[in-house]
C-alpha cells in the first residue's frame, strides 16, 4: 500500500544537493538531499572496469555509489560523440536542466593527453604567459560565482591507473581492507603540516629575510585548529629563515606519511614536480609505503594540481598531484586518496592563504565536508576579502575559482579522525540485522552516535536483493535524517525481499542494515514529519519606530507535491500578521502584496527586527526561516551618523559623530607618552607582547579573569587571549583567520623602517578612571615606510572600560578606540580593518575592510585621507533604556522562544547574561520561577 505522505518527505529534502546547503543558493536548509552523479570515460572500454564487481578488480564504482545515495549515470565520449569540451559541457548543463538541478557532482575519468583523454578549457595566467587548464567551465553558465555541480577529475592513462584510483576511492569510505587487517583506524587522530617560508626573484635567490613568513604562520593557525578540534598528534615539518640550513630535506614527512595520517596540508614554494621546501617531489611519493592508509592532502602551492602540465605538447606526464592519486598498486596504494592543487606555475601567498583558511573552517566546522565543496567555499571567500581586485587586467577571485581543483573524487567525504558509529533503533544489537521483519513498505527510525545524540543530514539508501531499489523513474528509495535523527524512507513493493539500508554521513564509518520486508500491512505511523517552506520578504530597506513597514511575502514550494491549505502567522516584534488558507501546491510561488505592520516605538536606530514566519497545517509540522530587517530613522536610507546595526551577539559601534543617539563617546585623547607610569611594550617591526588584564572583562559573553594575559601587536590590534602570530595581514570580520577575541583598532602591517624608526606603543591602567588604554604613537605604515621621513604617521588607541563601573546591558565590556592621527594608505594590503570580532571568529563588528566602509561608519570615503579627533565605542546597550523585559533574546519578539529560555533558566540548564535575568524576572521579585513563565505565555496569548 502506498503512503503519499511518505513519499511527500522524501520530495521535501530533494529539493536541492545537499553539497550545496551551504551556499545560500535560494533554498532553505531543509530543501536539500543527495542528487545525482555523472561519470564521464574517456572511452567506453573504461565501462567493464569501472562495474566489474570483482574485489580484486577494486569493486563496481557505480553500486558504491549508488550505496551513498546518489543516482548514478555513466557516459563516454566516444558513444556520445563529443570531441570538445563545450559538447561535453553543454550536455552536462542541459542534464542538471532537466533533473530540475539535482546533478551534484561530475567525476572526468581521463586525462588531458595519452590514451584515455577527456578535453579541458584554459584560462590565461596574470603572472606568467602561459595557459592554465582548467575543468570549472563544465560547471556554470553565466555566473562564474555559482556553479551548477562540482566536479573532480582521476586523470588515468592506463587501466591499472584506472584500477589503483577506482578502489583507493571506495576502501577510503569503506575501510574495509584496513579492518580485515586488524587496524584500528588511529591514524585518522594523526595530522601533517608541511610548510616552506621561501621565494626567488626571477628565478634568482634572495635573502632569508625577504621570504614571506605567513605560509609557517597559516600552518601554525590551522595546527592550532586541529588541536582544538581534538587531534591526537599533529606533526610539522617547517622550512624558514632560521632553520633553512639544516630543514630543506626532513625525513619526517616520509616517515609520519609512512606510519599513518587522515590529512595533510602544505603551503609554501612548489611546482609540478611537488614541494620544494621542504623537498618533497614526485619521486618521494613513489617511494613511500603507506598502503592503505591514504589520506587527504591538501596542496595551496604553484602548480601541483597541474593536471595538464604537458597540455602543449611538452612538460611532466604527471604533476605531482597526479602522482599522488596513482602511485602503486590495486593491492599496494601509495600517496593520497585525493588532493587539491592549482594548475597556475604563480598562484600568490595572500590568496592561498585565505583559501587555506576558508576551506579548513569548513571542513572542521561541518559546513562543508565534501572535499568539492570545501575547496569551492574556499575559492567564495576570495569575494569578499578581495572583491572586485584585479591584477594584469585578471580578475583574481574569478582565476582562482578556476585554477584550483580536486584531483579525485569530488564528492569524497574528508575524514577528520577516527569515524565513528552509526546507531539506530531498529538495530538495538549494533549487528547489521533488523531486530524485526519489516511489515510495512517505509523505513521509520531515528539514527544515533555512540553518545546517544542525533545524526542530521544522514543519507539513507535501500537496496533490495543486492541491488539499488529504483522506483518507476529510475531514482533510488533514500531518505535523508532530519534535526531529531528522524530518518523515513518510503518505497513500493508488493513481495516479500531481503532489503540493505545503508547508512552515509561523514565522520561516521558507512553502515549497512538488513531487513527481511514480509509484507505491508497498510498500517501508517506516529512520527511527525518536520519539513520547511521558503518565505521572502520584499519590503522597505529599512524599519522605521512607530511607523509601519510595508512588504510583500513570497511562499515557494519547489517540490513535486501539494502541502494543501496552510495558515500563516507573521511575527514582528509584539505585532502579528495573520494569513489564512493559503493553498501551497505542486512547483508553486504565492506572493501576497501590500502587507503592512506597525513596527514598536521601543526599537532604536541599528536595532535587528526579526520578522518570524510560523505556519500550521493538519499534516505536517512546518518550520521556516527568518528575516532580519535594519532598523533606521526612514525606510530607505541609513546614514553615516548613525550607529552601526548590532552583530547577532548585540555589540554595536557608535562613533563621536553619532551626537544624536544615547552613549557617543567624545573624542578625548590620552597621550601616554606623557604619563610617567605608562609601559612602553618595546615593540618592533611584527611583534607582540602581552601584558596583564587588569581587571575582570566580559566579552561576547566570555569572562576574561583580572591577571589573565592579552596580547598586543605591533600591527595595529589586541586579542584577549594569548596568540604567537603577529599577524599582519588584515583580514574581513568575522573571518577564521587571524587572532580570536581580536580587538581591531587599526589592523595593518605597521612597520619601523627595518629598525631604523621608532615604534612606540604604550600601556597604561588608569586606575583612577578605571580604565585600561594601548596606544600605538607616531608609527608607520609598511606601506610608505621606506620613503621614510616623509613617511605617513599613524596615532591610535584602544581603551577597555573596566564593567564594574561601566555597566551595560549583557555585563559585557565597553571598548573604545581614538584616532588622533590616521591615515588609511596599505592599498597593496587590503588597506585596513577596524572593528571586534568574536572569540569563534563567527560573530563582530566590521567598522572598516578594505576600505569598504560598514554602515555607519563615519570613516572617509576616500582612502589616503587624514582621520583625526574621532572616537568609536563598542558597547551592547544600557540597562536604562535596553532591558526589554520577557524578551529574552533581544529580539523584539516575545513568543515561545522566550518562554522556553526561562525554563532553562530555571532547570539550570541555561547561564542567563544580566540582561535575560532583567527580562525573565517578569514580575521583579528577585527569583525566576513558574510565576514568570505564566506570565510571559499569558502575554502571548493576549497579544
Amino acid at each position: 500500500m502506498k503512503k503519499n505522505i511518505f513519499y511527500v518527505l522524501f520530495c521535501f529534502l530533494c529539493a536541492g544537493p545537499i553539497s550545496f546547503k551551504a551556499f545560500n543558493y535560494g533554498l532553505n536548509d531543509n530543501f536539500y538531499g543527495r542528487g545525482d552523479y555523472i561519470i564521464v570515460l574517456a572511452s567506453s572500454q573504461l565501462e567493464t572496469y569501472l562495474t566489474n564487481p570483482n574485489p580484486s578488480l577494486g569493486g563496481d564504482f557505480v553500486k558504491f555509489k549508488n550505496s551513498q545515495g546518489f543516482n548514478v549515470k555513466v557516459i563516454s565520449l566516444d558513444q556520445e560523440g563529443f570531441t570538445s569540451a563545450e559538447q561535453l559541457k553543454e550536455y552536462l548543463i542541459q542534464y542538471n536542466e532537466n533533473s530540475n538541478g539535482m546533478l551534484e557532482y561530475v567525476l572526468l575519468v581521463g586525462d588531458v593527453n595519452g590514451q584515455y583523454e577527456i578535453p579541458t578549457f584554459t584560462i590565461n595566467s596574470y603572472n606568467e604567459q602561459e595557459i592554465d587548464v582548467t575543468d570549472y567551465p563544465y560547471t556554470f553558465t553565466e555566473n562564474p560565482y555559482e556553479p551548477k555541480f562540482f566536479i573532480g577529475r582521476w586523470p588515468i592513462r592506463t587501466i591499472p591507473e584506472f584500477l589503483n584510483v577506482k578502489s583507493r576511492s571506495i576502501q577510503y569510505i569503506t575501510n574495509e581492507n584496513l579492518l580485515l587487517s586488524g587496524d584500528d583506524l588511529d591514524f585518522y587522530n594523526n595530522a601533517m603540516l608541511v610548510a616552506g617560508n621561501y621565494k626567488t626573484a626571477d628565478g634568482l635567490e634572495v635573502s632569508p629575510s625577504e621570504w614571506p613568513v605567513t605560509p609557517v604562520w597559516t600552518s601554525l593557525w590551522l595546527q592550532d585548529e586541529l588541536n582544538e578540534f581534538g587531534y591526537s598528534q599533529i606533526d610539522t615539518a617547517f622550512f624558514h629563515q632560521y632553520n633553512y640550513q639544516t630543514s630543506t630535506y626532513n625525513p619526517l614527512i616520509e616517515d609520519k606519511w609512512n606510519q599513518g595520517v587522515g590529512i595533510i596540508n602544505y603551503r609554501g614554494w612548489g611546482d609540478a614536480n611537488g614541494w620544494h621546501k621542504p623537498y618533497f617531489h614526485r619521486e618521494e611519493v613513489l617511494s613511500l609505503d603507506n598502503q592503505w592508509r591514504l589520506p587527504v592532502v591538501m596542496s595551496f602551492v604553484c602548480n601541483t594540481g597541474d593536471f595538464g602540465n604537458d597540455y602543449s605538447g611538452t612538460g611532466l606526464d604527471k604533476c605531482f598531484g597526479e602522482v599522488l592519486i596513482t602511485a602503486g598498486s590495486i593491492n599496494s596504494p601509495k600517496g593520497a586518496v585525493a588532493m587539491v592543487g592549482p594548475s597556475d606555475l604563480d598562484t600568490d601567498t595572500r590568496f592561498n592563504n585565505v583559501m587555506c583558511g576558508v576551506m579548513w573552517d569548513g571542513l572542521l566546522s561541518g559546513t562543508t565536508p565534501e572535499i568539492g565543496p570545501a575547496l569551492h567555499l574556499g575559492k567564495q571567500s576570495l569575494i569578499s576579502e578581495f572583491s572586485g581586485l584585479e591584477v594584469e587586467g585578471t580578475i583574481i577571485d574569478v582565476f582562482y575559482h578556476h585554477v584550483y581543483s580536486v584531483i579525485g573524487d569530488p564528492s569524497l567525504p574528508v575524514t577528520l579522525q577516527k569515524p565513528d558509529n552509526i546507531l539506530l533503533d531498529l538495530d538495538s544489537n549494533d549487528d547489521g540485522v533488523a531486530d524485526e521483519g519489516l511489515l510495512s513498505s517505509h523505513i521509520v527510525t531515528y539514527v544515533y552516535d555512540e553518545n546517544g545524540s542525533p545524526i542530521s543530514d544522514l543519507v539513507g539508501v535501500l537496496f533490495r536483493n543486492g541491488e539499488p531499489f529504483m522506483d518507476d523513474n529510475s531514482s533510488i528509495f533514500r531518505g535523508v535524517s532530519d534535526s531529531n535523527g528522524l530518518l523515513i524512507i518510503d518505497f513500493d513493493l508488493n513481495e516479500s525481499s531481503a532489503l540493505e539500508l545503508y547508512l552515509n554521513k561523514p565522520q561516521f564509518l558507512q553502515k549497512a542494515i538488513n531487513f527481511n520486508y514480509l509484507s505491508d500491512d497498510g498500517e501508517s505511523y506516529t512520527e511527525t514529519i518536520t519539513a520547511s517552506l521558503d518565505v521572502d520578504i520584499n519590503g522597505d530597506a529599512y524599519a522605521v519606530p512607530g511607523e509601519f513597514y510595508n512588504f510583500n511575502i513570497e511562499i515557494n514550494n519547489p517540490n513535486e507535491f501539494n502541502i494543501g491549505l496552510v495558515d500563516l502567522l507573521i511575527n514582528v516584534g509584539n505585532n502579528n500578521l495573520q494569513i489564512n488558507n493559503i493553498e501551497i501546491s505542486e512547483n508553486s510561488s504565492n506572493v501576497f502584496s501590500d502587507y503592512s505592520i506597525i513596527i514598536s516605538d521601543s526599537y532604536v536606530v541599528g536595532d535587528r527586527i526579526s520578522f518570524n514566519s510560523v505556519f500550521s497545517n493538519s499534516n505536517f509540522s512546518l518550520s521556516s526561516n527568518s528575516h532580519d530587517i535594519i532598523v533606521s530613522d526612514n525606510n530607505l536610507l541609513y546614514y553615516d551618523y548613525f550607529p552601526s546595526p548590532r552583530c547577532d551577539y548585540g555589540y554595536r559601534a557608535i562613533d563621536s559623530n553619532d551626537i544624536n543617539f544615547e552613549g557617543f563617546p567624545v573624542y578625548d585623547w590620552i597621550e601616554l607618552n606623557e604619563i610617567e607610569n605608562a609601559e612602553n611594550l618595546l615593540l618592533q617591526d611584527d611583534t607582540l607582547t602581552s601584558v596583564q588584564l587588569p581587571f575582570d572583562f566580559k566579552y561576547y559573553g566570555i569572562e576574561y579573569q583580572q591577571g589573565d594575559n592579552l596580547t598586543v601587536c605591533s600591527n595595529g590590534w589586541i586579542s584577549l587571549e594569548e596568540t604567537y602570530i603577529d599577524y599582519f595581514w588584515n583580514f574581513s570580520i568575522p573571518n577564521p583567520m587571524g587572532p580570536s577575541s581580536m580587538i581591531a583598532p587599526f589592523m595593518d602591517d605597521l612597520d619601523d623602517n627595518d629598525g631604523t624608526e621608532p615604534f612606540n606603543v604604550y600601556y597604561f591602567y588608569d586606575m583612577q578612571n578605571n580604565r585600561m588604554i594601548i596606544e600605538w604613537d607616531n608609527v608607520s605604515n609598511g606601506e610608505d615606510d621606506q620613503n621614510c621621513p616623509n613617511c605617513i604617521k599613524e596615532s591610535f588607541q584602544v581603551i577597555l572600560l573596566d564593567p564594574e563601573y561601566y555597566p551595560t546591558l549583557t555585563g559585557d565590556g565597553e571598548i573604545i578606540f581614538q584616532y588622533k592621527e590616521i591615515y588609511d594608505i596599505d592599498a597593496n594590503g587590503n588597506y585596513s580593518t577596524i572593528g571586534i570580532e568574536s572569540p569563534n571568529q563567527n560573530d563582530g563588528i566590521q567598522y572598516l575592510f578594505s576600505n569598504q566602509k560598514g554602515l555607519g561608519s563615519s570613516w572617509a570615503d576616500s582612502p589616503n585621507t587624514l582621520i583625526e579627533d574621532l572616537a568609536i565605542k563598542f558597547t551592547t546597550g544600557y540597562e536604562s533604556s535596553l532591558c526589554l523585559q520577557m524578551d529574552l533574546n533581544l529580539d523584539g519578539t516575545i513568543n515561545i522562544v522566550d518562554v522556553i529560555a526561562v525554563v532553562n533558566i530555571i532547570i539550570g540548564s541555561l547561564n542567563p547574561s544580566d540582561a535575560q535575568l532583567c527580562a525573565a524576572d517578569v514580575n521583579s521579585d528577585g527569583t525566576v520561577n513558574i510565576v514568570d513563565v505564566i506570565s510571559i505565555v499569558n502575554t502571548i496569548i493576549d497579544s
